[in-house]
């Protein structure tokens, strides 16, 4: 018989060292030896101080009455990366509850992780786009930015400086406004995040910027042509871009003038927009071909060739080639072809006489007499 009564014994537990280690869980072990009492209620503690805090129901949660080792586990998740965790075994039986000596085991530290399927960019204009990711920062903070650029060596980030993503294990959509960009180019892109546990650069991605809309132009009838001049038109669809223009002329469609010489404004007006202009000094009883040029940045459009004859002088405007008699010594086209006559000082005296009777009386005898002198008959010396 014991005098002192029969031996108490507490289920004998030993945690063992923690298993399958991750940034955010852990597999905690250890053996429960009932020591032939029903041992039940068999969990870990854990925290991150010898204070615990959490508790986790081992599996198997009961050990039964034997008096040999039985292992048991249990699986603590919603961890800190990098942090060492305190954690023991408890076990109950009959007799009460043992807690097995603390153990430690501390969490490993991973890089964040990037989408490898992101999402892809947004709002893309000429000169804009959004471009847009997907980040799990496993509970480390993480900081991110964009590369960008022509090619996939990018050369560009955004924003500066980094920006942070919250501090969880969740995936966080993330995204970036770029501007300043070329119209009707091809970008490459990726998603760079960064925590102490190192940094990941997300697969490359490529978006194309739309190209600005050349202007359409038309080029319409000519108007208001006169000897000189014509007043050309045409429209123009500046597309909402800023443009300019102006017209081509010349004899050929190879042009060789422009109008006005300075390219007027048209500015960044929507829909078919009027335009013309007023040429001058063009040659009578000419044609003339022309067309409307604009010009914006997305290039410049030709419109198509077009045609006008200036008007010719009336024909009271050209004075008539003087018509000469042959009794003045000229030829006269309208006498048959004749050939001219030659003239004697007695005709060209009377032709003289002749025109001094259409003088005024007061010069009239003045005007004959100087007609004898010089076509009169000269009288022989001696």
């Amino acid at each position: 018989m014991d005098v002192f009564g029969p031996t108490r014994f507490l289920a004998d537990v030993a945690p063992a060292a923690c298993s399958n280690v991750q940034a955010t869980s852990v597999t905690l072990n250890g053996t429960v030896n009932p020591e032939g009492l029903d041992a039940h209620t068999i969990q870990f503690e854990y925290g991150t101080s010898t204070a615990y805090g959490s508790i986790v129901q081992a599996t198997p949660s009961d050990a039964g009455d034997g008096s040999s080792e039985v292992p048991v586990s249990a699986n603590a998740s919603n961890l800190l990366p990098d942090t060492l965790y305190h954690y023991r075994l408890d076990a109950t039986n009959s007799n009460g509850t043992n807690h097995g000596p603390d153990q430690t085991c501390t969490t490993l530290l991973v890089p964040p992780v990037v989408d490898e399927q992101p999402a892809s960019a947004s709002n893309i204009t000429q000169f804009e786009a959004t471009l847009n990711g997907t980040i799990n920062p496993g509970n480390v903070p993480t900081a991110y930015h964009f590369l960008y650029g022509l090619t996939s060596a990018y050369g560009s980030i955004a924003p500066i400086p980094d920006l942070y993503t919250p501090i969880d294990d969740a995936d966080h959509a993330v995204s970036q406004d770029i501007t300043g960009l070329t119209a009707g180019t091809t970008y490459h892109y990726a998603l760079v995040a960064s925590s102490a546990g190192g940094t990941v650069t997300g697969p490359d991605q490529t978006f194309t910027t739309p190209p600005i809309p050349a202007p359409a132009v038309s080029t319409g009838a000519a108007s208001a042509i006169t000897v000189g001049a014509a007043t050309l038109s045409g429209a123009i669809d500046a597309q909402q871009w800023s443009t300019v223009y102006h017209f081509e002329y010349g004899t050929t469609t190879s042009y060789g003038s422009d109008w006005p010489t300075v390219d007027v404004s048209l500015g960044g007006l929507s829909n078919s927009q009027p335009v013309s202009v007023y040429v001058e000094n063009l040659q009578p009883a000419t044609t003339y071909h022309y067309r409307l040029v604009a010009t914006n940045g997305g290039g410049t459009t030709y419109g198509p060739d077009m045609a006008l004859t200036t008007a010719a002088y009336p024909p009271s405007v050209i004075q008539p080639a003087p018509v000469l008699t042959a009794s003045l010594g000229f030829f006269n086209p309208e006498a048959n072809g004749s050939k001219p006559k030659t003239l004697t000082n007695a005709h060209k005296l009377a032709a003289a006489l002749k025109a001094c009777k259409k003088k005024g009386k007061s010069k009239r005898a003045k005007c004959q007499k100087a007609a004898r002198q010089r076509f009169g008959a000269k009288k022989k010396k001696g």
